[in-house]
Protein backbone atom coordinates (compact mmCIF):
# COMPACT_ATOMS: atom_id res chain seq x y z
CA UNK A 1 0.00 0.00 0.00
CA UNK A 2 1.63 3.49 -1.35
CA UNK A 3 1.13 6.08 1.41
CA UNK A 4 0.18 9.42 -0.54
CA UNK A 5 0.59 12.94 0.85
CA UNK A 6 -1.17 15.49 -1.25
CA UNK A 7 0.36 19.28 -1.13
CA UNK A 8 -1.74 21.93 -2.63
CA UNK A 9 -3.72 24.74 -1.70
CA UNK A 10 -6.64 24.26 -3.97
CA UNK A 11 -9.14 22.84 -2.08
CA UNK A 12 -11.10 21.02 -5.21
CA UNK A 13 -7.89 19.85 -6.59
CA UNK A 14 -6.79 18.36 -3.32
CA UNK A 15 -9.99 16.77 -3.26
CA UNK A 16 -10.06 15.24 -6.11
CA UNK A 17 -6.61 13.90 -5.79
CA UNK A 18 -7.83 12.03 -2.51
CA UNK A 19 -11.04 10.59 -4.22
CA UNK A 20 -9.10 9.52 -7.09
CA UNK A 21 -5.99 7.66 -4.91
CA UNK A 22 -7.90 6.51 -2.28
CA UNK A 23 -10.31 4.25 -4.99
CA UNK A 24 -7.17 2.79 -5.92
CA UNK A 25 -6.41 -0.56 -4.00
CA UNK A 26 -2.39 -0.14 -3.69
CA UNK A 27 -3.00 3.39 -2.46
CA UNK A 28 -4.05 5.78 0.77
CA UNK A 29 -4.30 9.18 0.80
CA UNK A 30 -2.51 9.52 4.38
CA UNK A 31 -2.18 13.35 4.98
CA UNK A 32 -2.86 16.62 3.08
CA UNK A 33 -1.42 20.40 3.68
CA UNK A 34 -2.32 23.90 2.17
CA UNK A 35 1.26 24.85 2.11
CA UNK A 36 4.77 24.19 2.89
CA UNK A 37 5.18 25.10 6.12
CA UNK A 38 2.31 22.80 6.81
CA UNK A 39 2.90 20.08 4.74
CA UNK A 40 6.31 19.98 6.65
CA UNK A 41 5.31 19.44 10.10
CA UNK A 42 2.84 16.64 9.46
CA UNK A 43 5.21 14.81 6.36
CA UNK A 44 7.92 14.55 9.55
CA UNK A 45 5.40 12.74 11.80
CA UNK A 46 3.12 10.35 9.08
CA UNK A 47 6.10 9.42 6.78
CA UNK A 48 4.64 8.90 3.60
CA UNK A 49 6.10 6.89 0.78
CA UNK A 50 4.93 9.09 -2.19
CA UNK A 51 4.18 13.70 -1.84
CA UNK A 52 2.32 14.99 -4.88
CA UNK A 53 3.85 18.39 -4.38
CA UNK A 54 2.11 21.51 -5.88
CA UNK A 55 4.51 24.53 -6.66
CA UNK A 56 2.79 27.61 -6.05
CA UNK A 57 2.12 27.56 -2.63
CA UNK A 58 1.58 30.35 0.48
CA UNK A 59 4.14 30.50 3.35
CA UNK A 60 6.46 28.21 1.60
CA UNK A 61 6.30 27.49 -2.13
CA UNK A 62 6.70 23.89 -3.51
CA UNK A 63 10.47 23.73 -4.43
CA UNK A 64 11.30 24.92 -1.23
CA UNK A 65 9.32 22.58 0.83
CA UNK A 66 10.98 19.57 -2.09
CA UNK A 67 14.14 20.71 -0.70
CA UNK A 68 13.38 20.29 2.73
CA UNK A 69 11.52 17.09 2.69
CA UNK A 70 14.82 15.46 0.54
CA UNK A 71 17.26 16.74 2.68
CA UNK A 72 15.47 15.05 5.53
CA UNK A 73 13.58 12.33 4.28
CA UNK A 74 15.83 11.11 0.84
CA UNK A 75 13.41 8.07 0.78
CA UNK A 76 10.58 10.02 0.03
CA UNK A 77 9.06 9.98 -3.60
CA UNK A 78 8.87 13.63 -4.29
CA UNK A 79 6.26 14.25 -7.45
CA UNK A 80 5.94 18.24 -8.21
CA UNK A 81 2.41 19.12 -9.96
CA UNK A 82 3.42 22.01 -12.46
CA UNK A 83 1.74 23.40 -15.47
CA UNK A 84 3.92 24.17 -18.92
CA UNK A 85 5.11 27.44 -18.05
CA UNK A 86 6.65 27.36 -15.24
CA UNK A 87 10.38 26.78 -16.79
CA UNK A 88 12.39 28.06 -13.62
CA UNK A 89 10.41 26.30 -11.11
CA UNK A 90 11.31 23.06 -12.93
CA UNK A 91 14.89 23.21 -13.14
CA UNK A 92 14.66 24.19 -9.89
CA UNK A 93 13.01 21.16 -8.58
CA UNK A 94 15.50 19.16 -10.27
CA UNK A 95 18.79 21.03 -8.46
CA UNK A 96 16.39 19.79 -5.23
CA UNK A 97 16.31 16.20 -6.12
CA UNK A 98 12.67 16.08 -7.20
CA UNK A 99 11.92 12.48 -8.08
CA UNK A 100 9.98 13.93 -10.89
CA UNK A 101 7.12 16.17 -12.69
CA UNK A 102 3.32 15.45 -13.34
CA UNK A 103 1.66 18.03 -15.44
CA UNK A 104 -1.68 18.93 -13.92
CA UNK A 105 -3.65 18.38 -17.03
CA UNK A 106 -2.94 14.78 -17.20
CA UNK A 107 -5.79 12.25 -17.38
CA UNK A 108 -6.63 9.70 -14.19
CA UNK A 109 -5.36 7.03 -15.35
CA UNK A 110 -2.12 8.52 -16.40
CA UNK A 111 -1.52 9.76 -13.07
CA UNK A 112 -1.89 7.04 -11.24
CA UNK A 113 0.12 4.77 -13.63
CA UNK A 114 3.00 7.68 -13.29
CA UNK A 115 2.48 7.39 -9.12
CA UNK A 116 3.01 3.62 -9.71
CA UNK A 117 6.06 4.05 -11.76
CA UNK A 118 8.42 6.64 -9.67
CA UNK A 119 7.23 4.66 -6.01
CA UNK A 120 9.38 1.81 -8.66
CA UNK A 121 11.90 4.27 -8.64
CA UNK A 122 11.55 5.92 -12.12
CA UNK A 123 12.24 9.43 -12.74
CA UNK A 124 8.99 10.56 -14.13
CA UNK A 125 9.86 13.47 -16.78
CA UNK A 126 6.91 14.51 -19.51
CA UNK A 127 7.75 14.84 -22.91
CA UNK A 128 7.12 18.64 -23.22
CA UNK A 129 9.01 19.15 -19.76
CA UNK A 130 11.89 17.17 -21.20
CA UNK A 131 11.73 18.94 -24.64
CA UNK A 132 12.19 22.56 -22.52
CA UNK A 133 14.79 20.84 -20.00
CA UNK A 134 16.78 19.87 -23.15
CA UNK A 135 16.58 23.20 -24.91
CA UNK A 136 17.90 24.97 -21.81
CA UNK A 137 20.60 23.01 -21.53
CA UNK A 138 21.57 23.24 -24.79
CA UNK A 139 21.59 26.93 -24.62
CA UNK A 140 23.75 26.95 -21.58
CA UNK A 141 26.04 24.65 -23.28
CA UNK A 142 26.21 27.16 -26.51
CA UNK A 143 26.93 30.08 -23.71
CA UNK A 144 30.18 28.11 -22.28
CA UNK A 145 31.63 27.40 -25.45
CA UNK A 146 31.20 30.87 -26.35
CA UNK A 147 32.81 31.94 -23.23
CA UNK A 148 35.68 29.46 -23.93
CA UNK A 149 36.16 30.75 -27.62
CA UNK A 150 36.17 34.61 -26.40
CA UNK A 151 38.87 33.92 -23.53
CA UNK A 152 41.27 32.78 -26.58
CA UNK A 153 40.21 35.66 -28.69
CA UNK A 154 40.82 38.35 -25.85
CA UNK A 155 43.99 36.61 -25.02
CA UNK A 156 45.03 37.28 -28.98
CA UNK A 157 43.71 40.74 -28.48
CA UNK A 158 46.09 41.43 -25.65
CA UNK A 159 49.01 39.81 -27.41
CA UNK A 160 47.99 42.24 -30.10
CA UNK A 161 48.26 44.87 -27.81
CA UNK A 162 44.52 45.29 -27.57
CA UNK A 163 43.41 45.50 -23.85
CA UNK A 164 39.19 44.52 -22.74
CA UNK A 165 38.08 45.22 -19.44
CA UNK A 166 36.17 42.96 -17.57
CA UNK A 167 33.15 44.70 -17.96
CA UNK A 168 33.66 45.34 -22.13
CA UNK A 169 34.44 41.73 -22.02
CA UNK A 170 30.93 40.68 -21.04
CA UNK A 171 28.85 43.33 -23.14
CA UNK A 172 30.98 41.59 -26.22
CA UNK A 173 29.83 38.42 -24.86
CA UNK A 174 26.03 39.72 -24.45
CA UNK A 175 25.96 41.12 -27.89
CA UNK A 176 27.19 38.08 -29.19
CA UNK A 177 24.46 36.56 -27.83
CA UNK A 178 22.42 38.70 -30.01
CA UNK A 179 20.83 40.85 -26.53
CA UNK A 180 19.81 44.01 -27.01
CA UNK A 181 20.65 47.23 -25.32
CA UNK A 182 18.44 46.98 -23.20
CA UNK A 183 18.75 43.38 -22.30
CA UNK A 184 22.22 43.62 -21.61
CA UNK A 185 21.73 46.69 -19.06
CA UNK A 186 19.69 44.46 -17.28
CA UNK A 187 22.04 41.10 -17.00
CA UNK A 188 24.37 43.55 -16.15
CA UNK A 189 22.96 45.87 -13.99
CA UNK A 190 23.54 49.01 -15.16
CA UNK A 191 21.66 51.86 -17.43
CA UNK A 192 21.31 51.44 -20.93
CA UNK A 193 23.35 54.76 -21.68
CA UNK A 194 26.00 53.17 -19.69
CA UNK A 195 25.91 50.24 -22.12
CA UNK A 196 25.98 52.51 -25.27
CA UNK A 197 28.86 54.39 -23.52
CA UNK A 198 30.99 51.49 -23.53
CA UNK A 199 29.89 49.94 -27.05
CA UNK A 200 31.14 53.54 -28.36
CA UNK A 201 34.75 52.65 -26.63
CA UNK A 202 34.62 49.25 -27.58
CA UNK A 203 33.76 50.34 -31.82
CA UNK A 204 37.04 53.03 -31.00
CA UNK A 205 39.38 50.04 -29.43
CA UNK A 206 38.14 47.16 -32.27
CA UNK A 207 38.28 49.75 -35.03
CA UNK A 208 34.75 49.29 -36.05
CA UNK A 209 31.56 51.22 -36.78
CA UNK A 210 28.27 49.55 -35.36
CA UNK A 211 27.18 46.17 -33.69
CA UNK A 212 27.16 44.25 -36.51
CA UNK A 213 31.24 45.18 -37.92
CA UNK A 214 31.62 44.22 -33.57
CA UNK A 215 30.02 41.19 -34.32
CA UNK A 216 31.78 40.53 -38.13
CA UNK A 217 34.71 41.26 -36.89
CA UNK A 218 34.87 38.46 -33.46
CA UNK A 219 33.25 35.84 -36.00
CA UNK A 220 36.18 36.48 -38.10
CA UNK A 221 39.17 36.39 -35.22
CA UNK A 222 37.02 32.95 -34.31
CA UNK A 223 37.69 31.87 -37.75
CA UNK A 224 41.36 32.78 -37.56
CA UNK A 225 41.95 30.73 -34.01
CA UNK A 226 40.19 27.69 -35.66
CA UNK A 227 42.88 28.11 -38.62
Amino acid sequence: MYKVFIVEDDFLMRYSLEVMLNNEDDMKVIGKAENGEEAIKKISNEQPDIVLMDIRLPIMDGITCTKLIKEKFPNIVVLILTTFNEDEYIYEGLAYKANGYILKNINNDKLIKTIREAAKGQFIMPEEVAAKLSNRLHKLYDHASLSMKLNKIFDYLEQDNIQLSKKEREIVELVLEKLNNREVAKRLFISEGTVKNYLTVLYTKLGVKNRNQLIDYFRKLDKKQLN
